[in-house]
């Protein structure tokens, strides 16, 4: 079973992750509006974003790494009251930025769809892992029966 440590090192770990994206991409926002639609960038701005851009899909890799590397760890381990709790941190986790993303959205110019692309892969997988808990609990039920 999960301790309570490792779920509350687990949510430190990935709000620390979402909120670092979260500022590359307010980053990244602020610079495209300095600049607008009026001019090209120069070759310093351009770097710059992309730099910026790089984390920002390491930090989206790095999440979706951590989360399929402790989802494997508890199928593996067949650790199914763990696995209900660490799908449930996540679904918690992953709607609490998807509802301050939408609050930064409405506050900048940054677009919605920049402020939770991180939290796509997550919630892909973890709608497959419902599923898969499902059908898990399902089983048992139907062969203690």
């Amino acid at each position: 079973m999960i301790n309570k440590k490792f779920i509350a090192c687990y949510i430190l770990i990935l709000t620390s992750l979402n909120s670092s994206y979260l500022g590359l991409e307010l980053s990244k926002a602020n610079i495209g509006k300095e600049w607008g639609d009026t001019e090209e960038i120069s070759q310093e701005v351009f770097v710059q974003l992309k730099q910026l851009s790089e984390w920002a899909y390491f930090i989206e890799f790095l999440l979706l790494t951590i989360f399929v590397v402790v989802a494997l760890w508890l199928i593996i381990k067949k650790q199914t009251k763990s696995l209900t709790v660490f799908i449930s941190t996540n679904l918690v986790v992953g709607l609490l930025f998807v509802a301050i993303s939408f609050l930064v959205s409405n506050l900048s110019k940054a677009p919605i769809g920049n402020l939770v692309q991180q939290l796509l892969g997550q919630s892909f997988i973890t709608i497959i892992l419902v599923i898969y808990q499902g059908c898990r609990i399902f089983q048992r039920r139907i062969l203690k029966s």
